[in-house]
């Protein structure tokens, strides 16, 4: 409300966009200072709405493709960039493997 900006205005405080907010916490998670239960349910709140806030900030995408928050099947810990779509063609190649998101990453909405 208005009356809570300008009290944080006049102590000093910036407001944040939605975009900037959440680039910061995903540095905090890229540090490792969220629960495996926090970093999925923030990660699963931002992949859900990426294509608004990446009109927002394209920029938001390229912090995402670098972070190590996808748990795979067997339970290691990979970025978005160095995992396999479970509908890919290639998939029975790989079966066995830690190649694919796990369940929480893996519905068809989050990794289209």
């Amino acid at each position: 409300d208005h009356t809570s900006q300008t009290l944080g205005q006049l102590v000093g405080l910036t407001q944040l966009s939605t975009t900037q907010l959440l680039t910061e916490m995903l540095e905090e998670v890229r540090n490792g200072r969220y629960t495996r239960e926090q970093t999925d349910s923030i990660m699963l709140w931002i992949l859900k709405r990426l294509p608004s806030l990446t009109a927002e900030d394209p920029n938001i995408s390229s912090h995402i493709h670098t972070l190590e928050f996808v748990t795979t099947t067997n339970g290691t810990v990979v970025s978005p960039t160095q995992l396999f779509s479970p509908d890919e063609s290639v998939s029975d190649m790989f079966l066995g493997e830690a190649v694919f998101p796990g369940p929480v990453y893996s519905e068809k909405l989050i990794v289209t």
